[in-house]
């Protein structure tokens, strides 16, 4: 299994074959939407990217951040003793990140890990996570998902938290219908998957700022506690406690 990471990739990418395996794509903080043939998916860092073999696709980018991620390449000799039944997965396009497989992403963006082994494992612990069982919901039809994927890319794009009502109405459809089907699509709702998007992305800010409380008013929390509160809640340390862990040089490829 390879472990590559990827920064600063350009706002419109060129049509190519991304690779002849399977891989998994995990942004760290980030927002792109991911075009194969007439399939498109936002993926932000709250979804695992599904690669398979071969895919040709045209990407672009929703933020200005520079895409921050991590990519497994996956060895088809162990992949389905790892996962199993979950191969499927890979139709999905996207699915759910969870909080272990964010925190296991960032932890080897940041290079953590003392030798090839312990990368590998930390690899292999992401993998597993990231490739939970399917979904048994009924899928959404074409209509709803184009909503789903456009409450996304207003996610990505705005510099303060949104309301439901706001959202709604740049949608043209009701607050209530569309908390309906997003919860559908994602499993959560879509103040919850904003407030995941803030605290994934502290994930990739903590280590480069001095500034905590700064940190936190600029992704948008209403007070350094409330931050610290929420990001404790997902993440078991607290942002300071996080932000102290020092980085080890990782072997990237």
């Amino acid at each position: 299994m390879d472990i590559a990471t990827a920064h600063g990739l350009t706002a419109d990418w060129t049509a190519e074959v991304l690779s002849d395996e399977r891989q998994i794509l995990i942004p760290i903080a980030s927002t792109f939407s991911f075009k194969a043939g007439r399939r498109e998916a936002i993926c932000d860092p709250n979804q695992v990217l599904m690669i398979s073999p071969g895919l040709v696709s045209r990407d672009r980018r929703l933020a200005d951040d520079d895409v921050r991620a991590i990519i497994l390449t996956l060895s088809e000799e162990h992949l389905e003793e790892l996962v199993g039944e979950s191969l499927a997965r890979f139709d999905e396009l996207t699915i759910p990140a969870s909080h272990t497989a964010q925190r296991l992403a960032a932890a080897l963006m940041r290079g953590e890990g003392e030798d090839g082994l312990s990368i590998e494992d930390a690899a292999l612990r992401l993998l597993c996570s990231a490739l939970g069982p399917p979904s048994r919901a009924d899928p959404l039809g074409p209509r709803p998902l184009r909503l789903v994927a456009a409450v996304k890319e207003m996610l990505a794009q705005a510099s303060e938290p949104l309301s439901l009502t706001r959202i709604g109405r740049a949608l043209g459809v009701s607050p209530v219908y569309l908390s309906e089907i997003f919860h559908r699509a994602e499993g959560t709702p879509i103040g919850r998957y904003q407030r995941r998007l803030r605290l994934t992305r502290a994930l990739a800010l903590l280590p480069e700022t001095e500034d905590i409380a700064g940190l936190a008013l600029d992704l948008g929390f209403s007070s350094h506690s409330h931050f610290t509160a929420a990001f404790r809640a997902a993440h078991g340390v607290t942002p300071s406690a996080y932000r102290g862990t020092p980085p080890r040089r990782a072997r990237r490829r």
